[in-house]
């Protein structure tokens, strides 16, 4: 899928109502579809606010977001099971068990045949033995594991992801993004994700660098 935004901006009000503070600065930014795309800067550089506008989360105070050309007006106009998103806060419904959880996407889209495909996924990201517990019983970095395992259960077309190494310990900081990598370049899809943990290789990606809301280097990297 093909980004295309065109001068987001993207401002919040400041405490009492004293003015707004710019969390994205005129973002003219083109991303191919099929692309790998690492978002970096330091804390507060846009990162997490410009993957919101992107997904639709949170609408722009002013500019455009094209997905394959087509202008986005609201989040509904976002094919469903197309886009994926994997942020750092997880939500999950207590009601439903960790696999109910993952299959959820599935079932609202009217996919009901991707079982075997979400119990190989809960297996792969270390779940395989919690199919049946509540979310509420998983630890901080299980329930980081199963939010990275539902963003990915649906093969999107673009997955976006914020910070997937968060709260995990060093052995599945390098396995997560091993199965992001292999999972987005077997569905040829797009890929926007911000990160500071070092990648499975170089190769491939194109880094984009952030600061105070603005791209301020954007650089590319050949398969």
């Amino acid at each position: 899928m093909r980004v295309e935004l065109q001068q987001i901006r993207k401002s919040y009000p400041l405490p009492g109502g004293d003015g707004t503070v710019a969390a994205l600065d005129g973002v003219d930014l083109v991303i191919e579809s099929g692309t790998l795309c690492i978002l970096k800067g330091p804390s507060g550089s846009g990162k997490t606010t410009l993957l919101s506008v992107i997904s639709g989360l949170s609408r722009p105070t002013s500019g455009s977001v094209l997905l394959d050309g087509t202008v986005v007006r609201n989040p509904l106009d976002r094919q469903r099971g197309m886009v994926a998103h994997g942020f750092q806060e997880a939500v999950f419904i207590p009601e439903l068990t960790v696999v109910e959880n993952l299959l959820l996407p599935a079932l609202r889209c009217g996919d009901r045949l991707a079982v075997d495909r979400g119990e190989r996924l809960l297996e792969a990201f270390g779940l395989g033995e919690m199919f049946d517990v509540p979310p509420a019983a998983l630890s901080g970095g299980e329930k980081r594991r199963l939010n990275l395992a539902r963003s990915l259960f649906l093969p999107p077309r673009l997955l976006l992801i914020d910070e997937p190494a968060a709260y995990l310990d060093d052995g599945w900081q390098v396995k997560a993004m091993e199965m992001i990598i292999r999972e987005v370049r077997d569905a040829r899809a797009t890929l926007v994700m911000a990160t500071h943990t070092p990648l499975p290789g170089d190769e491939g990606f194109r880094h984009i660098l952030m600061h105070k809301g603005k791209v301020i280097d954007d650089g590319t990297s050949d398969y």
